[in-house]
């Protein structure tokens, strides 16, 4: 005689088929099937630990199928006998395999197969069950219907807790995420398979189960999937406005799966000892960290709890840079010992964040507690609702989460004012801690700063008292910093050093920068270096802690294009006062210095208000005292003064061997830049790939911009001796290029050259 008996979640009975033999045929046909009692998969549960016994229950309602295309499920209810159990079951019309269930409040029509039940279970994202039957599922699967025992194998494991007064509903889930429930209908698929059933959820399924407790303070049950949780479990509780009040979480590996068949029931304690007892209470805003429900040192959100100095674990009485810990000064320029980015404030370490050992939030709560970055409060601010409000007479802030799936969620801000030789605006202004220095000075440290009407980060000193609001997220450290190795750039040009964090989600990814020298080059708070003069210097890079840098090498010079000239002169590929060779640069009148605003004689430098009273470089006595200067002298050469070293304007004479043996070509768009000029190439062997680019920059008359894009000007540094009022130049358009002169007064292009 076939006994092929099968388990799964739910319990289910057995229906008779056409045979006689071995079953009990009552008058009306039913046949009577046996219930073992050895197998603990029944429905009242009594004992504790391993002497926890589970029975069956006179009236225990049973749901059967006894053929594939049963349009609903038949019912029976089990009779007790003394120390036997049983149930009685209608034939059916195929009399082929009966599968059963108990628990299921609803078999779904035409899935039943000989292997196969399909059901609605109490294993529901949603419940509310203050029985161990009420939670409970087992299920039985038969296709020997001459046997007249049964044999129920469980489909969910149970949770147990006891609820208290303050709780008005919990939340329990895996730490993994694992699937627990079958959706909203607790649907589940149950198969029998080689000897073994296996139980999961038809299609929309959960990751969570809230249980609505509405303050009793009696047992509930939770049936869930039998699950192996890796990751442990979290369980959340809230008060009767829906509000966090209390957390359990367990980080060890815990297995809802039974060895036995028998049900695995979980006793997670009374949750008003988690109450007595709190631990800071974790709220998922659905952010990169949870927030704390409450302040350090307060026991609920509206208290202000204790006030703390940037980097102390301790309040105190009072809060002044004379008692302050990192102070070893008199006040606020110090020097102060740790976490220094001016020297002028004491010896630089480059620390922006505070260490472990010196945030109060994990000094005092300790795992994944901590004080929370400027990064992680900007996110608050900008990811969540501000609302002004009270609570319990206090006023602050309600914030709550933007965030899809989490805007039932919340916390408060009390308006906790800041503490000195005593708390004062609290009640209209919040200002709390970060855990990151200041960008600015180091002498302050960032701080999220509000009032009713206002909210914001900015610095607050040190030594201060004010409130801290932790996060839980554990620290992920920087492993590495990428920037690239080497960089070449000319004085005045910028550039932005593109920076990599590993890895990706670390805690601290804000970095610092330093020059080595800042003559040569200075680098700002984003990494945008600025080279000031030629010369070589390293920008390097800092962790937030300091312990993972990376370097730069920077060249800063002038570039030159080497195009054979006779003379062996080199020319620069950039006009003086621009940091590319597209880019107009500055303009200058001749033997003047420094760009200005207004271009005519009376603001010349070399004439006393007008053309007829120059002052030097002049060769006729029709324009002032006889002299011979007719070549600018450095200090007056605007090239030599902007660029230094070997670098001056060219003569006359060698602008006319530029013109002379060199190719001008016109063009309306440089390199794509849009920009138009002339492409000077050499004409020259061995250098007919070299070549510089002139911009049609105009010139400057009076404090006017003229001739812009269509036509180029260019200073010499030689005097035009014929009208000494002018100096010889080259200038181009589009149809046409050569020398020329013009007044000296003239805000014209500089090309500088060396040797």
């Amino acid at each position: 005689m076939k006994n092929l008996f099968k388990t799964i979640l739910l319990v289910a009975l057995a229906v008779s088929c056409a045979k006689e033999t071995g079953t009990d045929t009552t008058l009306d046909g039913t046949r009577r099937y046996n219930i073992s009692l050895d197998n603990l998969t029944k429905t009242e549960l009594t004992g504790s630990g391993s002497t926890r016994q589970v029975n069956w229950t006179s009236g225990d309602a049973i749901k059967y199928y006894t053929e594939p295309n049963q349009s609903s499920p038949a019912s029976t209810n089990v009779v007790l006998n003394g120390n036997s159990a049983y149930i009685d079951i209608q034939p059916g019309h195929a009399d082929v395999f009966i599968n059963a269930v108990y628990g299921a409040t609803q078999l779904n029509r035409g899935f039943s197969t000989e292997n196969t039940m399909y059901v609605n279970s109490p294993v529901k994202n949603n419940q509310s069950y203050t029985s161990f039957s009420q939670a409970h599922i087992c299920a039985a699967f038969s296709d020997d219907i001459e046997n007249p025992n049964l044999t129920f194998h469980n489909a969910a494991a149970i949770l147990k807790f006891t609820s208290a007064a303050a709780v008005h509903k919990i939340v329990f889930r895996g730490n993994n995420s694992e699937v627990i429930t079958g959706g909203s209908n607790g649907s589940l698929k149950i198969t029998h398979s080689s000897g073994a059933l296996f139980v999961e959820p038809t299609s929309a399924s959960g990751t969570s189960v809230t249980v609505q407790t509405s303050g009793a303070e009696s047992d509930f049950y939770i049936a869930i999937l039998p699950v192996n949780f890796s990751g442990g479990i979290s369980v959340a509780c809230y008060d009767s406005n829906l509000e966090l009040i209390a957390t359990k979480k367990t980080t060890n590996a815990i297995s809802a799966v039974s060895s036995t068949g028998a049900p695995k029931v979980l006793n997670l304690g009374n949750v008003q000892n988690w109450l007595n007892n709190p631990l800071p209470v974790a709220v998922d805003l659905g952010l990169s960290v949870k927030w704390a429900r409450t302040n350090l040192g307060a026991t609920v959100p509206e208290e202000y709890g204790d006030y703390f100095a940037w980097g102390e674990t301790a309040p105190k009485a009072e809060y002044k840079w004379t008692n302050y810990a990192f102070e070893q000064g008199t006040g606020r320029t110090g020097p102060f010992s740790k976490y220094v980015m001016d020297a002028d404030l004491g010896t630089v370490d480059h620390k922006t964040v505070l260490d472990p050992a010196d945030d109060a939030a994990h000094a005092i709560l300790g795992g994944d507690w901590r004080m929370p970055t400027r990064e992680e409060v900007e996110e608050l601010m900008t990811s969540c609702q501000w609302t002004w409000t009270t609570r319990n007479g206090v006023s602050g802030y309600r914030v709550t989460s933007n965030k899809s799936g989490f805007s039932d969620d919340s916390i408060f801000l009390p308006a906790s004012g800041l503490f000195e030789s005593s708390v004062s605006k609290a009640g209209t202004e919040g200002k709390y801690w970060s855990a990151s220095l200041s960008a600015d000075e180091s002498n302050y440290a960032f701080s999220p700063y509000f009032s009713n009407s206002s909210r914001n980060i900015g610095n607050c000193s040190r030594y201060c008292g004010l409130a801290i609001r932790p996060v839980e997220g554990a620290v992920v450290p920087v492993f590495d910093i990428e920037i690239p190795s080497s960089l070449d750039l000319v004085p005045g040009e910028t550039a932005m050093i593109k920076v990599v964090v590993s890895p990706n989600n670390a805690t601290y990814r804000s970095v610092t920068w330093v020059s080595s020298d800042e003559s040569i080059a200075i680098v700002d708070a984003t990494g945008r270096v600025t080279a000031l003069s030629e010369g070589e210097a390293t920008i390097k890079v800092y962790s937030a802690d300091a312990a993972i840098t990376a370097t730069c090498e920077l060249n800063v010079e002038r570039k030159y294009v080497d195009l054979g000239l006779p003379s062996g002169l080199k020319w620069a590929t950039m006009n003086v006062g621009a940091t590319k060779p597209e880019e107009s640069g500055d303009f200058f009148a001749w033997g003047e210095t420094q760009p200005k605003s207004n271009y005519n004689w009376s603001t010349y430098k070399w004439c006393n208000g007008g053309a007829s009273s120059l002052t030097k470089y002049k060769a006729s006595s029709l324009y002032g005292s006889v002299a011979t200067k007719i070549a600018l002298d450095p200090e007056d050469d605007a090239a030599h003064v902007n660029w230094g070293g070997s670098w001056r304007m060219p003569t006359f004479a060698e602008l006319q061997e530029l013109l002379d043996n060199c190719t001008w070509t016109w063009t309306s768009d440089y390199n794509g830049t849009g920009i138009a000029g002339r492409i000077v190439t050499s004409n020259k062997s061995g250098y007919t790939d070299k070549s510089l680019f002139l911009p049609a920059a105009g010139l400057r008359d009076g404090t006017n911009l003229r001739n812009a894009g269509s036509y180029g000007y260019y200073w010499s540094s030689s005097l035009y001796t014929d009208t000494p009022t002018s100096s010889y130049l080259v200038h181009f358009h589009s149809g046409a290029f050569g020398w020329s002169s013009s007044f000296r007064f003239g805000g014209f292009s500089v090309r500088p050259v060396t040797e």
